[in-house]
């Protein structure tokens, strides 16, 4: 049962990787064809059409423009690294499958899965900020207010590094019992 549950949980990561990996695709495509659509009319809609809503407000068409292509490249970067994060725990789960849960292989995997988590909190954190400023929000039913975001994400934070310390504790276990077989 554990190892059926577990490959279940690797195929939804590997599903998550193929999300990110079109929308890393669909935001490259609005980014390229950022230079065949000419400077945006001063209506906000360039904005909207990356997620991002002024509520009205309008800038200078190049001041749009490098607002849109700053938010898409914002956007490229967060599906990149959500990704990354969903390739890292796809891996410790198959370490964890293949029966060698506190291999190196695996404190490799928690390690870049706590960095990762963690730069995804930092630029969701500069987004949220930037757009704070700007008076702007991300057009979407489903986000949580920020400071809900972040005290979630801290405490995740957490959760991942506490799974850390007890992997690496298991292989320091695991190490020792080797050595004195």
């Amino acid at each position: 049962m554990k190892k059926v549950t577990i490959f279940i949980l690797t195929m939804v990561f590997f599903v998550m990787q193929l999300a990110m990996g079109l929308s890393i695709f669909h935001f490259l495509i609005q980014l390229f064809s950022i230079p065949f659509q000419g400077l945006p009319e001063v209506t906000g809609d360039s904005l909207v059409l990356v997620g991002v809503d002024f509520g009205g407000k309008s800038y200078s068409p190049i001041n749009e423009l490098i607002l849109t292509v700053f938010f898409v490249l914002a956007f490229i970067l967060l599906c990149i690294t959500q990704f990354l994060l969903a390739g890292s725990f796809r891996h410790l789960l198959e370490n964890i499958n293949d029966g060698k849960p506190f291999s190196d292989n695996s404190i490799l995997s928690i390690k870049r899965i706590l960095f990762r988590y963690l730069m995804l909190i930092v630029m969701t954190f500069l987004i949220e900020t930037m757009l704070h400023f700007l008076g702007g929000q991300i057009i979407s039913t489903s986000i949580p207010s920020f400071w809900e975001n972040l005290i979630n994400s801290v405490f995740q934070l957490a959760g991942i590094y506490t799974l850390y310390i007890v992997f690496k504790e298991g292989s320091r276990i695991r190490q020792e019992n080797e050595e004195i077989v």
